[in-house]
């Protein structure tokens, strides 16, 4: 019996961008909290 099941496609890559040199990361934290205010406090929580 086989698993027919299979997903559509898989990542090929992840990126980390720890120090937001590549990515600007703080503004897409901000418009995913809704404002900067909220994102502010999201990353802190984190």
């Amino acid at each position: 019996m086989s698993n027919s099941f299979a997903p559509a496609a898989y990542p090929k890559a992840v990126l980390f961008d720890l120090l937001t040199a590549l990515l600007d990361s703080w503004t897409l934290w901000n418009r995913a909290a809704g404002s900067e205010q909220a994102g502010r406090a999201w990353r802190a929580a984190s």
